[in-house]
């Protein structure tokens, strides 16, 4: 039963990462635009 409880935990830990991972991808381009626009302001 521990072992289930583990294989969960890094599943879980993995899912979540990756769900992380996608949305930076699909949201990089506004990421650098702003910091750029932030960058020239000062």
């Amino acid at each position: 039963m521990a072992a289930l409880a583990a294989t969960l935990k890094y599943a879980t830990s993995i899912v979540a990462t990756l769900t992380i991972q996608l949305v930076y991808l699909f949201l990089q381009k506004y990421f650098v635009k702003g910091a750029l626009v932030e960058a020239i302001k000062g």
